[in-house]
């Protein structure tokens, strides 16, 4: 059985909406229904389940893939947090210059971090405000 929908705007008594009188039902109604309170535990639940899943995926570690696009090795990385200037060094193989790659965890809390290299020949390179919730490649270009 097919619903009828008359979508008139009159105001007599025979202008209905799906069977039902008047448009107004749901969150948008002036009267709530009782279909509306019973509806409110499923609503709050979900709310509160994208809340937890937001949480969860902020504490997650952070990794990012080097791709070494410059001609000289990568022997050293260090990373602090974008702006700061605590930098760690984190234990990496060299990376050869010219395509090798490797993945890195940079920390467990924010999307931004600085990175400073070392290459073989004694060069340094600073990559400030990676973000890594946007890329996980981070390609090191020749300078």
């Amino acid at each position: 059985m097919r619903a009828h929908y008359d979508w008139s705007c009159r105001d007599d008594d025979s202008s209905r909406i799906g069977g039902v009188r008047g448009a107004a039902s749901g969150l948008m109604a002036a009267n709530p229904t009782a279909g509306d309170a019973a509806m409110f535990p499923i609503r709050l639940a979900v709310l509160t389940s994208l809340l937890l899943a937001s949480t969860v995926n902020a504490a997650a570690p952070r990794y990012l893939t080097l791709l070494n696009r410059a001609h000289d090795s990568i022997t050293t990385l260090e990373v602090a947090t974008a702006g700061g200037d605590a930098f760690e060094q984190r234990p990496i193989d060299t990376i050869d210059g010219g395509g090798g790659s490797t993945t890195v965890r940079l920390g467990d809390a924010g999307c931004r971090f600085d990175l400073r290299l070392q290459f073989r020949n004694g060069r340094t390179a600073i990559y400030r405000d990676v973000n890594v919730c946007k890329g996980h490649t981070l390609v090191i270009a020749p300078l």
